[in-house]
């Protein structure tokens, strides 16, 4: 049920698509939610995940991972990117993907 609601919303109310798969095999990947144009496109991502049907995680700065919606975030597959110490957000990326045996 939630799966097809998420089709609904995203193919014909939002109009977007999706181009491309994601095998289930690679442990570890990048997938991109474009363009980034506001802070509801967190939403776009919570679908794309429902539509596909595999586990897929995502990174944002680590204010965001404080109560109350830290536990929320951590539940659903997030990751906070931690950039203090001079990092960039390449190296902090880097360092997220390295702690978890799977991460896409």
């Amino acid at each position: 049920m939630k799966k097809a609601l998420y089709k609904i919303i995203f193919f014909k109310i939002l109009g977007w698509k999706i181009i491309g798969t994601v095998d289930e095999k690679i442990k570890k990947c990048i997938l991109m939610v474009l363009p980034h144009t506001s802070n509801l496109d967190f939403f776009v991502g919570v679908f794309v995940r429902g539509i596909i049907g595999i586990p897929m995680n995502f990174v944002a700065k680590k204010e965001l991972f404080i109560f109350p919606f830290g536990y929320y975030f951590r539940a659903i597959g997030g990751a906070a990117l931690d950039r203090s110490g001079g990092k960039n957000v390449v190296d902090a990326t880097v360092d997220v993907f390295n702690s978890h045996e799977v991460f896409r």
